[in-house]
C-alpha cells in the first residue's frame, strides 16, 4: 500500500464538550448526527480526522464513526479516524500564566486502547469548565494511559505575543521557543493563513523543524468547517499530508514535514514507471522516491537492470524468465539517468566521469615564449663564454714572424675574404615571424562575426598600424638576406679562384701567398676576438611568475584547468631538469668556459657532440611537465574546491547530475551511498535527492537505512531471490501490513538506530 496526499482535520468537537459550552451549543454534534458530519467531511474531501473534545473521550462515538468508515462505499473520501483529546494544561504555574490547549492524538489500534483512554480520563476528570490539568498531572495521566502520543498546541498569534486569553502556547509559557526546542510538543495548530506566515517567521531561525497544522475547531457539525453557525470565518485551506490515514502516517509526517506536509500533488510524467509484474503479483512505484532493499545476493541490482531494460547478461535473462517479470513501460535512455553499481569508480579510472569538453584548454603561449627566450639566452651566454675562451687560447698559441722579404707581390692576385662576414639572421627572423603571427591573429579576429561594426573598425586600424611596423622589420630581414647572398656568391667565386691559382703558382708564389695568408689569419683572429669580447653578452633575467588557467561553467559547477607552472616560480624546476646539481644556479653556469665543462653541466650529456641534442631534450621535458595541467571542480555557489577522495568525487558527481536542470525524468541509482560517509549522506546526498523528489521519479538500490529513514522514501520494495526467482514485498514506511519498518530495524545495519533517531517513540 502506497501513501497519497490526504487532507486532515484533527480538531473537531462533539456533544462531549458540552460541559464547557453554553447549553444546547453542541447538542446536535452527537452520535445520532454522525452522518451530518461525515457528509460535510466527504464534501470537503477530509480524509483523516479526529474528535478532540475538551478533556473528555467517548468510546461509543469513536466506534460508531469507525463503523461508518469501514463501509467504503458510503463516504468514499473519509479514510481514517484518530483518537484524540483537547486537554487544558497549565504548563507553567507561575506569574499568572494561563492554561493552553494541547490536542493529544493517541495511537489506538484496538477498542481496548480507546476504552483505556476513556477510563483513565474519567478516573481523573476535570469537573468545572475553568478547571485545568497541571503539567505534572497531565503527564501522569498520559503515562497511565500508556499509549504513544502526538502533542499539538494551539497558537492564535505570534509566539512573541504573550496573550493569556487565547489558550495559546505563548500565553502559557514565558519562553515558548524553549519548549519547542526540547521537543515537548510535536506541532502547532493555527486557523488563519496570516497566522501561519507569522509563525513561520517566528520559527525560521530554529534548527528544529516545527510542523504547522490547521484545525477547524468545529463545534456545530451542520456548519462544518466553521466553528459554529455564527462564526465569521472558516478554514481557508486544510493541512495536507503525504501519508496513510493512520497514526504512524501522521507521526512520519511530523518527523519529516518538508517531505510530507502541504505538498502539491505530483503529476505523472510520460516516462514515470507505474508498476511491474512478477507473475500474478503486481508491484507499484510511487512517483516520488522508491528504495529497493534486500540482503546481499537478493537480486536488487538485477531488478534495477530489468527496470532499465538491461538484459545483456545471461543471468539477468534467466532471472527475468524464471520470475515471469513483465514491465509494460520502457524507460527511455534520453529521459533516464541510470547509474549502475560501481559505475562512478569505473568512469573515474577511465577518466570519463565528466565530459572532457568541460575542461577547456589552457593558453600556455606566454609561458612558452618566456621560457624559450630565457633558455635561448642562457645557452647563448654559455656558448659565448666558451667561444671567447677558445678564441683566447687560439690567440695565445698563434705566432707569426714578420719577414720583409715575403712582403712582395706575386704573379697572381692574393685575395682575402675574411672581411666578407655573413650576418646572423636568427634574431631578426624571429621578430619578423612573431609579428607576422600577431598580424594573422588580428586578421582572424576581424573576420569573426562576434564583433560589431565599431569594434571591427578599431581592429582594422590596429591591423594597418601594425602592418607598417611589420614591413619595417621584414625589410631589415630581407636586406640582410640579400647582402649575405651577394657576399656568399663572392666568397664562392674567390674560393674557386684560389683553387685554380694554386695549380699554377711557382714555388716562390706559394711561399709568399702562404706567409700572407697566415699573417691575415692572425690579424683576423685578433679582430674576431675583440669583436666577440665587445658583444653584449648578458645573463637572462629571471622569468616573472606567470599564471594560466581556464574554466567552464556547467550545472552549478566550474570545471577548472590550471597549468602546473601557474602562480609559481618554476626557474628552480628548470635548473633541475637541465643541469646536474653543481650547476643548478646561474652563478656556476656563468663560470663555464669550455665545451668539456658545458658537457659535464648538462643533465645526461656524455659527449661534447651531444650538447645541443641533450640541451633540447631536457628543455622539452621541462616544458612538457610545466605545461601539463591539473583539473579540478569548484562549486559555483561558494568557489569551494571539490574533494579528491572517492566519496567526495561521488558527491560531486551526484550534485552535478541531481538537479532540476537535468532533463531526465527518472533517476535510477544502484547504491548511491557507496564510498560516502554517513555524515555526508545526511548532510549532502539526502539533500540532493530531496530537491528532485518534486520533479523526478527516483529509484535507488540501497543497503543504508539512512537513505530510507532520513530521506523519507515514499515506497520501499523489499527483494528476495529464491531458486532464481525474484519475490517482492512493497509499501510505504508506515504500512503496517508490509512491515517495512520492522524489516529495516531487524535486517539493515544501523536500521533500528536510524528509526529511533528519527522517532522519539518506537515500538
Amino acid at each position: 500500500m502506497l501513501n497519497s496526499i490526504i487532507n486532515i482535520d484533527l480538531h473537531i468537537h462533539s456533544k462531549l464538550s458540552a460541559y464547557k459550552e453554553e447549553p444546547g451549543f453542541v447538542e446536535n454534534s452527537s452520535v445520532d448526527h454522525l452522518d451530518v458530519l461525515f457528509k460535510k467531511l466527504d464534501d470537503h474531501n477530509i480524509n483523516l480526522f479526529s474528535f478532540t473534545d475538551h478533556n473528555r473521550f467517548d468510546v461509543e462515538l469513536y466506534e460508531k464513526a469507525l463503523e461508518i468508515i469501514e463501509d467504503e462505499n458510503k463516504y468514499t473520501n473519509v479514510k481514517g479516524l484518530l483518537s484524540g483529546v483537547e486537554f487544558d494544561v497549565i504548563l507553567e504555574d507561575k506569574d499568572g500564566m494561563k492554561p493552553c490547549h494541547i490536542i493529544t492524538i493517541f495511537d489506538t489500534k484496538e477498542k481496548k486502547d480507546r476504552e483505556k483512554i476513556q477510563t483513565c480520563i474519567n478516573e481523573d476528570k476535570l469537573l468545572l469548565p475553568q478547571e485545568s490539568y497541571t503539567k505534572e498531572r497531565y503527564e501522569a495521566l498520559l503515562k497511565k494511559i500508556g499509549l504513544n502520543t502526538i502533542l499539538i498546541v494551539h497558537q492564535k498569534q505570534s509566539l512573541d505575543i504573550i496573550d493569556k486569553t487565547h489558550k495559546s502556547l505563548s500565553g502559557s509559557v514565558k519562553d515558548p521557543y524553549s519548549i519547542i526546542k526540547i521537543g515537548y510538543i510535536s506541532a502547532l495548530e493555527y486557523q488563519k493563513s496570516a497566522v501561519e506566515g507569522i509563525l513561520k517567521n517566528n520559527l525560521k531561525d530554529l534548527e528544529k523543524q516545527v510542523p504547522l497544522f490547521t484545525g477547524s475547531d468545529c463545534h456545530q457539525w451542520k456548519y462544518y468547517p466553521k466553528h459554529d453557525k455564527n462564526a465569521s470565518y472558516e478554514i481557508e485551506r486544510f493541512t495536507t499530508m503525504k501519508c496513510l490515514p493512520t497514526f504512524k502516517g501522521v507521526l512520519l509526517s511530523l518527523t519529516s514535514p518538508n517531505t510530507r506536509i502541504n505538498l502539491i500533488k505530483k503529476l505523472k510524467k510520460p516516462n514515470y514507471l507505474e508498476k511491474f509484474n512478477l507473475g500474478d503479483k503486481e508491484v507499484s512505484f510511487d512517483y516520488g522516491i522508491n528504495a529497493i532493499v534486500g540482503e546481499n545476493g537478493a537480486g536488487k541490482s538485477t531488478l534495477m537492470k530489468l527496470l532499465n531494460g538491461d538484459t545483456r547478461a545471461n543471468y539477468v535473462k534467466r532471472i527475468k524468465k524464471d520470475s515471469d517479470f513483465i514491465l509494460e513501460q520502457t524507460l527511455s535512455e534520453d529521459d533516464t539517468l541510470f547509474v549502475e553499481q560501481s559505475e562512478i569508480v569505473r568512469k573515474l579510472n577511465d577518466k570519463q566521469l565528466f565530459d572532457s569538453s568541460f575542461y577547456e584548454e589552457v593558453d600556455n603561449s606566454e609561458f612558452k615564449t618566456a621560457y624559450q627566450e630565457f633558455d635561448k639566452k642562457l645557452k647563448r651566454f654559455i656558448e659565448h663564454n666558451v667561444t671567447l675562451n677558445e678564441m683566447y687560447k687560439k690567440l695565445d698559441n698563434t705566432k707569426i714572424v714578420i719577414d720583409p722579404e715575403m712582403e712582395i707581390s706575386t704573379f697572381f692576385l692574393q685575395i682575402d675574404t675574411t672581411t666578407l662576414k655573413l650576418q646572423n639572421t636568427n634574431d631578426v627572423n624571429e621578430r619578423k615571424e612573431s609579428l607576422k603571427t600577431i598580424l594573422l591573429n588580428i586578421k582572424k579576429e576581424i573576420a569573426n562575426e562576434y564583433y560589431n561594426g565599431t569594434q571591427k573598425k578599431s581592429l582594422i586600424e590596429i591591423y594597418n598600424s601594425f602592418l607598417g611596423f611589420y614591413k619595417e622589420i621584414a625589410i631589415s630581414y630581407y636586406k640582410i638576406v640579400c647582402s649575405n647572398g651577394v657576399k656568399n656568391a663572392i666568397i664562392n667565386q674567390c674560393n674557386e679562384y684560389k683553387v685554380n691559382v694554386k695549380t699554377r703558382q711557382t714555388a716562390v708564389d706559394t711561399q709568399v701567398s702562404t706567409y700572407k695568408e697566415n699573417k691575415q689569419a692572425v690579424i683576423s683572429n685578433f679582430i674576431s676576438f675583440i669583436e666577440k669580447e665587445k658583444e653584449n653578452n648578458k645573463l637572462p633575467n629571471s622569468v616573472k611568475i606567470l599564471s594560466s588557467d581556464s574554466d567552464k561553467s556547467e550545472n552549478g559547477f566550474v570545471f577548472k584547468k590550471i597549468a602546473k607552472y601557474s602562480g609559481s616560480n618554476v626557474e628552480e624546476v628548470y635548473m633541475k631538469k637541465m643541469f646536474i646539481q653543481d650547476y643548478q644556479c646561474i652563478t656556476n653556469l656563468s663560470e663555464i668556459n669550455t665545451k668539456e665543462e658545458m658537457k659535464r653541466a648538462i643533465m645526461g650529456c656524455a659527449n661534447i657532440s651531444d650538447i645541443n641534442e641533450k640541451w633540447s631534450t631536457n628543455f622539452k621535458r621541462f616544458m612538457d611537465e610545466m605545461t601539463d595541467s591539473d583539473e579540478f571542480i569548484l562549486d559555483a555557489g561558494n568557489d569551494v574546491k571539490q574533494g579528491r577522495t572517492l566519496g567526495q568525487i561521488s558527491l560531486t558527481y551526484y550534485k552535478y547530475h541531481l538537479n532540476s536542470e537535468n532533463s531526465a525524468e527518472v533517476i535510477c541509482i544502484d547504491q548511491p551511498e557507496d564510498n560516502i560517509s554517513n555524515n555526508h549522506i545526511n548532510q549532502s546526498l539526502i539533500n540532493y535527492l530531496n530537491i528532485l523528489r518534486k520533479d523526478k521519479q527516483i529509484i535507488i538500490v540501497t543497503h543504508n537505512p539512512l537513505l530510507i529513514i532520513n530521506l523519507d522514501v515514499d515506497n520501499v520494495i523489499q527483494v528476495e531471490l529464491l531458486n532464481n526467482k525474484i519475490y517482492c514485498k512493497s509499501g510505504c514506511l508506515e504500512d503496517e501490513s508490509s512491515e517495512i519498518l520492522k524489516y529495516i530495524a531487524e535486517n539493515m545495519d544501523g536500521g533500528k538506530e536510524s528509526i529511533e533517531r528519527r522517532y522519539k517513540l518506537y515500538d
